[in-house]
C-alpha cells in the first residue's frame, strides 16, 4: 500500500483541477456576458401610466422616452401591465422594435400607429388589439400573432407596405373593415376558424396575388379584395355564401 501520492499522480490531479476552474470561469463569463446582452426593461418613469378601472393591474397611457428599442415592463410598482392604451407609442418615428410583456392583455387603438416598428411578436395573452393599432408602420416586415386573438380590428395594419407574409393563428373568427387595407401583402392563407371578413379588408394590396380561404367561412363582405390587380389565384373552401355577400 502507498503512503503517499506520486509526482505523477499529483500532475494528473493538478490538470484535473485546472481544468475545471478554467470551465467554470468560462461558464461565468458567458452567464455575464448574456446578463449584459439581454435586453432590459425601460424603467417606469419613462410611461405615464395608472391603474386600469378594475384596479387589478397598470395601463400604460404614454411613451415619453424616445429609444430605438423598448422593453416594456411586466410590472411597475407590483402590478401587472396588462394594457396598453389608445396612441400610446403613437408617432414614435425612431420606434423600431419592442418587446411586449408576456402580462398584457389590450392594446389600445392606434397605440403604434405611425411608428418605425421593424418586427413585431404579440405574446399569447394579448386578446384585443384596437383600430388602427398599426396601422401605417410602414417598415414593419414582420407580425407574429398570439395564438388567443379572435379578430383583427378595423384598419389594425392598415397601409403597412413593408409587410409581405403573415401566418394567423386558428383562433381568428373575424377580419374587420380594412384590416389589411394598403398592407404589402403578397399571399394570404384565411383559416378555417374565420367566418367572416369586412369590407375592404384586403382593398389595394397591389401586391397580393394568391388568396386561400378556410371552409369556416361564411360572409365576404362587399370590396373585401377590390382594387388587388396583381390577385389571379382565390382557392375558397365552401361552394356558396349567405345571400347578398360579395367580392
Amino acid at each position: 500500500m502507498l503512503s503517499g501520492t506520486s509526482d505523477w499522480q499529483r500532475s494528473i490531479y493538478m490538470k484535473r483541477y485546472l481544468t475545471v476552474l478554467i470551465a467554470a470561469c468560462l461558464l461565468a463569463a458567458t452567464g455575464i456576458a448574456g446578463a449584459q446582452n439581454a435586453p432590459s426593461a425601460i424603467p417606469a418613469s419613462d410611461f405615464k401610466y395608472d391603474l386600469t378601472n378594475d384596479a387589478d393591474g397598470v395601463v400604460i397611457k404614454s411613451y415619453i422616452g424616445n429609444a430605438a428599442e423598448v422593453v416594456i415592463p411586466a410590472e411597475i410598482e407590483d402590478f401587472p401591465v396588462l394594457e396598453l392604451a389608445s396612441n400610446c407609442f403613437n408617432d414614435c418615428a425612431s420606434l423600431q422594435k419592442v418587446v411586449l410583456p408576456k402580462t398584457l392583455k389590450t392594446i389600445g387603438d392606434s397605440a403604434f400607429c405611425e411608428t418605425g416598428l421593424e418586427s413585431l411578436s404579440i405574446p399569447d395573452s394579448v386578446r384585443d388589439i384596437g383600430e388602427w393599432a398599426f396601422a401605417n408602420c410602414r417598415k414593419l416586415k414582420t407580425v407574429t400573432f398570439s395564438a388567443g386573438i379572435e379578430c383583427i380590428a378595423a384598419s389594425a395594419f392598415f397601409g403597412c407596405s413593408a409587410l409581405k407574409t403573415i401566418i394567423l393563428p386558428d383562433s381568428i373568427k373575424a377580419i374587420h373593415s380594412a384590416a389589411f387595407q394598403e398592407a404589402g401583402l403578397e399571399a394570404i392563407v384565411i383559416p378555417d376558424s374565420v367566418e367572416g371578413i369586412w369590407r375592404e379588408a384586403f382593398k389595394d394590396c397591389k401586391n397580393l396575388k394568391t388568396v386561400t380561404i378556410g371552409n369556416g367561412i361564411k360572409a365576404i363582405e362587399n370590396s373585401a379584395f377590390k382594387d388587388c390587380s396583381s390577385l389571379t389565384t382565390v382557392n375558397i373552401g365552401v361552394k356558396e355564401f349567405p345571400e347578398g355577400e360579395g367580392y
